[in-house]
């Protein structure tokens, strides 16, 4: 919508007068998968023995994927993630209408270990390749499965990280690695 990027550029520019000699390089967009309660699910899908899920971030994902691919790895390989109480964000919430239950550390969640040693994960992307990268380090054989030509995900729209780092160059080499 060419008149929202007018009105968003004269908002950037009241704010940094520097932006007003800054041109727009385009965009894009995407789905925001949003449940119910605006909170993610994370864990075991119980009625398909093996399922794992982390969806429904509501657009900021992004910024936990990392952290969030070594807990599902944790709790795919140990059957729980130690410090975490995923409960709160169980897929049966909606089902049993708890939904925006408050988090806590003292309960451990119901899970159950895949006796199995291997994982599927879907998506290539930050969360997924940090997930499969931890349990192939523990002995999983790992399917990673990307409708994309190639992984990374949204951090390849990056030029630059926060820290200046090449961010193509920083998944190419993690994929090498």
């Amino acid at each position: 919508d060419p008149e929202e990027v007018m009105r968003n550029a004269e908002l950037i520019a009241h704010r940094f007068p520097v932006m007003g000699h800054g041109l727009s390089m385009g965009g894009y967009s995407g789905v925001y998968d949003a449940t119910p309660d605006h909170e993610p699910v994370l864990g075991p899908i119980p009625e398909l023995q093996g399922l794992y899920a982390d969806f429904g971030w509501s657009g900021h994902g992004f910024k936990h994927s990392p952290v969030i691919g070594d807990i599902m790895a944790e709790v795919v390989l140990d059957g729980r993630a130690a410090g975490w109480d995923l409960t709160p964000f169980r897929w049966s919430r909606f089902r049993d209408g708890d939904l925006l239950p408050p988090a806590s550390a003292t309960v451990d969640p119901p899970l159950t270990i895949v006796p199995r040693r291997e994982a599927l994960v879907v998506g290539a992307g930050m969360a997924g390749l940090t997930a499969a990268v931890r349990l192939a380090d523990a002995g999983i054989d790992v399917h990673l499965v990307e409708r994309e030509d190639r992984p990374g995900g949204h951090a390849l729209l990056l030029d630059r990280a926060s820290d200046g780092a090449d961010v193509r160059r920083a998944v190419e080499k993690a994929l090498a690695g």
